[in-house]
């Protein structure tokens, strides 16, 4: 009635010893195996169970219990300190929520991703030279490499204004790098002057991702930044510095985004955007081939520099009222009918080839130009049934008017000059901080009128491919008598 199988108790009622023959004889199939029981001598008097050690009682309310099982709780090891079983040398930490990160969608390296999430509860046991392991989950450079380092790049990144005297160096480095790892009130007032302490950590990171940008660590210091930008939201400055951290590592989808972010902060505040921001935009989107908002952004920070207490309207009149005033009646005339009152437009090239196809030329005008090629350094052996001249076409640049180079053609200058012009922060002039009192705003090395400084002159015969300068963020302006340049495309270069 039970359900249960009986054929157990029915094989101990026959409790008699069995012969080897009924042990060797085969049994029916279907029936369930019963095992033989041993004899009443082979029985053992007492069953000995092996010995089993105490079970070590377990102190609920020991600091050791409290440090492994609290879900944000952090355990640190005392430095210098020997023998895991003391529960005085553990430290019990709390580790403070994490806001929300916001950041532009894009694709931005894993160590950033990593940098911007932190766990919640940190366990570490590793002893790094005696010094206690930071709980930041932002990736630092070790000790020895800072010590190793020196400066290489000239530093984009916007420093904060502090009321201490620090500036970014390789030994101001080594000082935030000790102050982020051993977290102490008075060694940061030391650092970054008199200031509350949410702002403190925070400013401490700042300053440490520009001095890693200035010696070369550049993902650490585009995950410090992405840190700023998530703890400091709305503060246009961490996307603009991380946005020029992105832009020398060639994430250039990512680092207009992060320009785009930090413009949006400054229109959401009523502010005119910064000439600098706008340079830099411009040589991300460059980049990306975004030929018609690269000229605008060139055309209104240059204008930034000539008019600095314009406002955004005055300056939409200044640029309507220029000889080029849109992006359409640039592109018409690079390629359009000389200006005669240009010299460089006055060379027999433009001339011979005005409105003709390079293709369509007759014979001794084709030969005349390869002569001209050939003046050309690294173009000395060109045979004439190389040049494959229907990728050869003739650009023409007005006085003052900009190139926008792209890595796709090959640019060779037959006539004139052009300028390589950067950009670059005057500190000391310009408008002030529109945050004043307040050390987590805006410095003024983002807001002051920036200038343009000319680092060398192209002249006749030379020969490009893409950005120009010493750090790859220079622009090429045609000088007052106009430039003529021959545009190969790099297809056509790999058939020469």
């Amino acid at each position: 009635t039970t359900g249960l199988d009986l054929s157990f108790f029915s094989s101990m009622a026959l409790l008699r010893p069995r012969s080897a023959t009924e042990l060797r004889r085969p049994r029916p199939t279907g029936q369930r195996k019963t095992l033989p029981l041993p004899l009443s001598g082979e029985m053992p008097s007492k069953i000995q169970l092996p010995k089993c050690s105490k079970v070590p009682k377990v102190d609920l309310k020991g600091p050791r219990h409290h440090a492994t099982l609290a879900p944000k709780a952090e355990v640190l090891k005392v430095a210098g300190v020997e023998g895991w079983k003391d529960s005085s040398t553990y430290r019990i930490r709390e580790t403070p929520e994490v806001p929300e990160v916001v950041t532009p969608k894009q694709r931005v390296p894993a160590s950033l991703t990593d940098a911007a999430v932190r766990p919640r509860c940190v366990v570490s046991r590793e002893v790094d030279n005696g010094d206690a392991t930071t709980r930041e989950a932002v990736p630092l450079p070790g000790l020895t490499e800072l010590q190793k380092s020196h400066v290489v790049l000239e530093r984009w990144s916007c420093f904060p204004q502090l009321p201490s005297e620090l500036h970014p160096s390789r030994a101001t480095a080594l000082r935030l790098h000790k102050a982020l790892r051993e977290p102490q009130a008075q060694v940061a007032i030391d650092l970054l002057g008199h200031v509350d302490a949410e702002s403190r950590h925070l400013l401490l990171m700042w300053c440490l991702g520009c001095c890693l940008e200035l010696l070369g660590f550049l993902e650490n210091a585009a995950a410090l930044f992405a840190k700023c930008t998530s703890m400091d939201v709305g503060n246009p400055v961490h996307a603009y510095n991380r946005g020029v951290v992105l832009l020398r590592l060639h994430q250039w989808q990512a680092a207009s985004r992060d320009f785009d972010l930090a413009a949006s902060h400054c229109l959401q505040k009523g502010w005119l955007l910064p000439a600098m921001l706008l340079a830099r935009r411009a040589l991300a989107n460059l980049q990306l081939q975004k030929l018609p908002q690269v000229w605008a952004d060139f055309e209104l920070a240059r204008l930034r520099t000539r008019f600095p207490n314009f406002t955004l309207g005055q300056l939409q009149r200044q640029m309507a009222r220029e000889e080029l005033s849109s992006y359409a009646s640039y592109r018409r005339a690079l390629t359009g009918p000389p200006v005669m009152r240009f010299a460089a437009h006055r060379h027999w090239v433009v001339q011979a080839l005005a409105g003709e196809k390079l293709q369509a030329a007759s014979e001794a005008v084709q030969q005349s130009l390869l002569e001209l090629l050939r003046a050309v350094p690294g173009f000395a052996q060109v045979q004439f049934g190389c040049v494959p001249w229907d990728a050869v076409s003739i650009v023409l640049l007005r006085g003052g008017q900009p190139l926008l180079p792209t890595y796709s053609h090959v640019y060779i200058l037959f006539s004139g000059e052009l300028r390589v012009l950067r950009f670059v922060a005057a500190l000391g002039a310009g408008r002030q901080n529109l945050e004043e009192g307040r050390v987590l705003g805006v410095p003024e090395a983002l807001l002051a009128r920036p200038f343009l400084e000319e680092e060398r002159v192209l002249s006749v015969p030379s020969s490009f491919c893409g950005q120009q300068g010493r750090h790859q963020d220079g622009w090429l302006v045609a000088s007052g008598h106009g430039a003529g340049l021959l545009q190969i495309t790099v297809q056509g270069m790999q058939r020469m």
